[in-house]
C-alpha cells in the first residue's frame, strides 16, 4: 500500500488586503490541503484567522471548487462536529470537505484530487489557492500551503468525484425569503446548503424540489434535532439545510430531474447571510 505523504509547499506574508496566491504542484493523488496560519513564529489564534480571512479559493484547471470566507468554512467545520475533531480548528484549516463529510474511508477516497485524470480524461494542470485577506489584519504574519497525498502508480492516480463548497450572498427581508437560483445540474447531487447569519436573523427554514417539499417549514430546534440524529451539528447562527447522512456516497439529494430547487428562508431581522453550498458530481 503506497504512503501517504505530507509535503510543504510554499509560503507567503501576510499583510491587510492582500491576495496571496498559491500554485500547487499536480501530481500523484491529492487526498487534502491545507493552509497554516502563523504569528511572527508561533501559532495564529482562530480567532485572527477568522477575523483575517475574507475568503478562500480553490481552482483546479481554472474550475472553482471552494469559495467561501473563513468564517462560513469555520461554521461548516462545526457542523461535521466530530468528523473534522469535533468542529474545533487551531491554526492549520483543511479544505476539501469531501474527505471530512463522510464517515467510511470507501466514501471519503472518492474525493481524492487524482492528477493523472480530472474530467474528460484530462490531467490536472494546475491548482490554484488564493486567499484573500481583509482590510484590517490582526496577530496573522505567515501563511503556508501543505498537501496530503499519495502516489498509486502511474495512470492510476483518477479524480472520481468532485466536492465543491461555494459561497452565494444574500440580502434579505424580514419574512420568508425564497432562493431558487443555486445550481441544479442533473449531473450534481448536493449534500448541504449551510445558511449563515451576517446582520440577518434565521428562524425557519424549508427546501422544495420541484414543489415538493424535502425540508417543510423546520425551526432551529426541530432541524437542530435532525442534524443530530445524523451525527452533525447545527452551528450558532445558521440554518443547515441538509441532504446527507455523512454515510454512503448516495446519501444525497440528486438533483437529476430537478427543473426547481427552492430554499425558503424565515428572517426575524432582515439583513444579509450567506448560502454556503455543498455539490458533488461524479466525473465524466
Amino acid at each position: 500500500m503506497a504512503t501517504k505523504r505530507l509535503l510543504r509547499h510554499a509560503s507567503d506574508t501576510i499583510s491587510a488586503s492582500k491576495l496571496v496566491t498559491f500554485n500547487c504542484p499536480a501530481f500523484d493523488t491529492i487526498t487534502q490541503l491545507f493552509l497554516t496560519f502563523e504569528n511572527s513564529g508561533a501559532a495564529a489564534t482562530l480567532a485572527n484567522i477568522l477575523a483575517g480571512v475574507a475568503k478562500i479559493t480553490i481552482l483546479v484547471n481554472g474550475e472553482q471548487i471552494l469559495n467561501a470566507s473563513a468564517t462560513d468554512m469555520n461554521k461548516v467545520w462545526q457542523m461535521l462536529g466530530t468528523q473534522v475533531g469535533n468542529g474545533t480548528q487551531t491554526n492549520s484549516l483543511p479544505l476539501f470537505l469531501g474527505n471530512l463529510l463522510y464517515k467510511l474511508p470507501e466514501s471519503e477516497s472518492l474525493f481524492d484530487l487524482g492528477c493523472d485524470k480530472y474530467t474528460q480524461n484530462t490531467p490536472v494542470t494546475n491548482i490554484q489557492v488564493q486567499i484573500q485577506f481583509a482590510s484590517s489584519v490582526t496577530g496573522l504574519t505567515d501563511v503556508t500551503l501543505y498537501s496530503e497525498r499519495v502516489a498509486k502508480g502511474l495512470g492510476q492516480n483518477t479524480t472520481k468525484a468532485i466536492c465543491k463548497l461555494l459561497t452565494y450572498a444574500q440580502t434579505g427581508s424580514v419574512g420568508i425569503n425564497e432562493v431558487d437560483t443555486l445550481p441544479r445540474d442533473s449531473a450534481m447531487g448536493r449534500l448541504f446548503t449551510l445558511a449563515v447569519q451576517g446582520t440577518a436573523v434565521i428562524s425557519v427554514g424549508e427546501a422544495l424540489v420541484n414543489n415538493d417539499p424535502v425540508v417543510q417549514n423546520a425551526d432551529l430546534n426541530t432541524n437542530g434535532a435532525l442534524l443530530l440524529q445524523r451525527g452533525f451539528t447545527q452551528p450558532s447562527g445558521t440554518f443547515a439545510y441538509c441532504f446527507s447522512d455523512g454515510g454512503m456516497v448516495n446519501s444525497l439529494l440528486s438533483m437529476e430531474g430537478v427543473t426547481d430547487f427552492r430554499l425558503k428562508t424565515t428572517l426575524t431581522t432582515g439583513g444579509s447571510y450567506d448560502l454556503v453550498d455543498c455539490t458533488v458530481r461524479v466525473v465524466a
